[in-house]
C-alpha cells in the first residue's frame, strides 16, 4: 500500500489532469487512474479547478470536451442538453469541422463564456455588425459602396451589417479589414 502511495505521489504532477483523493472520492475510469489506484489506498479523479483545466491555447474542441468532462457529461448527454447530434459533439472535439453560428450559440448559453476561444466565437457572441454600421454611416459610405471595402458581394456585405450570424470561411475574409478598421471582437 505503501508503495503504491508513493508511486501515485511520484506519477500524479507529470499527468497533470489527476490529482490525488482520498478512497471516498468518486473513482476515475480512465487507464492511467485504473492502472495507479489501489481501492484501499486512494483513488484519482480527474481536477475539477476550472482554471487549472482551461488554456488560452484550447481549440474550440479541446475546450467543449474540457468544459463537457468537467460537468462530468458524456458526449450523449451534452448532445441532448443542448439538442446536437452525438456525431457533431465528437466530430466538434476533434476538430474535424468547425462549429457553426448556431452550435456556438447552442454551447454558450450552457457553458457560458468560458467557450470562447477564437476570435469567431467571440465575433458570433458579440455586436460587431452594429459597430460596422456605425463606422459605414460615421465615414459616409454607402452600403452600395462598403461591399468593396470589405472584398464582398454586396449581399455578403449586407449580411455582416444586419446579423453576426456568418459562417467562418466569411469571418476569415473580413477578419483583417475589421481589425484594420479597429472593430475587434
Amino acid at each position: 500500500m505503501l508503495l503504491i502511495l508513493w508511486v501515485a505521489k511520484r506519477i500524479a504532477p507529470h499527468l497533470g489532469k489527476f490529482a490525488i483523493r482520498s478512497q471516498y472520492s468518486k473513482t476515475c475510469t480512465c487507464i492511467p487512474c485504473c492502472i495507479a489506484t489501489n481501492k484501499d489506498s486512494i483513488n484519482y479523479i480527474h481536477n475539477e479547478n476550472l482554471f487549472d483545466a482551461l488554456s488560452d491555447d484550447d481549440t474550440f474542441g479541446m475546450r467543449i470536451r474540457k468544459l463537457r468532462r468537467l460537468n462530468r457529461l458524456s458526449c450523449k448527454e451534452l448532445g441532448e442538453i443542448i439538442d446536437i447530434s452525438l456525431d457533431s459533439i465528437l466530430q466538434l472535439e476533434r476538430g474535424v469541422f468547425n462549429p457553426t453560428y448556431t452550435t456556438i450559440l447552442k454551447l454558450h448559453n450552457f457553458f457560458g463564456d468560458s467557450i470562447i476561444v477564437d476570435d469567431y466565437s467571440r465575433y458570433v457572441l458579440s455586436d460587431n455588425n452594429i459597430k460596422i454600421k456605425e463606422w459605414r454611416k460615421k465615414n459616409n459610405i454607402k452600403s452600395k459602396d462598403a461591399f468593396k471595402i470589405f472584398n464582398l458581394s454586396e449581399k455578403a456585405y449586407w449580411r455582416i451589417e444586419r446579423t453576426t450570424h456568418i459562417t467562418l470561411k466569411l469571418y476569415k475574409t473580413i477578419e483583417p479589414v475589421l481589425k484594420e478598421l479597429g472593430i475587434t471582437p
